[in-house]
């Protein structure tokens, strides 16, 4: 039964490459009754994919209508004019990452926009951003890429991980690292 699939498994499969494992996960997180699967139903309504996106909100909208709260809120926020939240602010900074990866031209705003989404919360952000790191031409920092480093070990997400390693062997093969001094 999908209710049997402990916790960790689900926090893990609804990061996964594959849309398909991340809708499942989606489903099954949404009988259960730990705090953490609503919070990672709710970073799902930030997910890439439309699809993960739709089912997320059902899946709150039926089991969870009391956290769509905080979806709302956001939402108002945006309409004010203030500051984009998580939510909002994945798709978006999801899709921009992407956007100048594919650009692929190096410039200091382009550099301080993917490393501040290195930052950010949501996986898909921190993976769009790594591997628009590595589709750069021109130099990286070295603490943009110190970052990349950490992330190859250290980030929660087999997927970023994994694209964060991609970048480093790039830009270390293109020698585009610039040095410390």
């Amino acid at each position: 039964m999908i209710e049997q699939v402990p916790l960790p498994l689900l926090l893990e499969a609804v990061q996964a490459n594959s849309s398909i494992e991340r809708m499942a996960a989606v489903d099954a997180l949404a009988r259960h009754p730990d705090q953490a699967a609503v919070s990672a139903l709710l970073a799902a309504l930030g997910d890439s994919d439309e699809f993960v996106r739709q089912q997320a909100l059902f899946n709150l909208f039926i089991y969870h209508p009391e956290a769509l709260s905080e979806v709302l809120h956001e939402v108002d926020e945006v309409l004010a004019g203030n500051a984009v939240g998580p939510v909002l602010g994945s798709i978006e900074r999801t899709k921009m990452a992407q956007l100048l990866g594919s650009i692929g031209q190096s410039s200091p705003s382009t550099i301080l926009l993917l490393t501040e989404a290195l930052h950010w919360p949501h996986w898909q952000v921190r993976q769009a951003a790594a591997q628009a790191l590595g589709n750069l031409e021109g130099d990286i920092p070295f603490e943009t890429f110190e970052l990349l480093l950490v992330l190859c070990h250290e980030d929660d997400a087999r997927s970023v991980r994994e694209a964060a390693r991609t970048a480093v062997d790039i830009l270390l093969l293109r020698g585009q690292v610039k040095d410390v001094a």
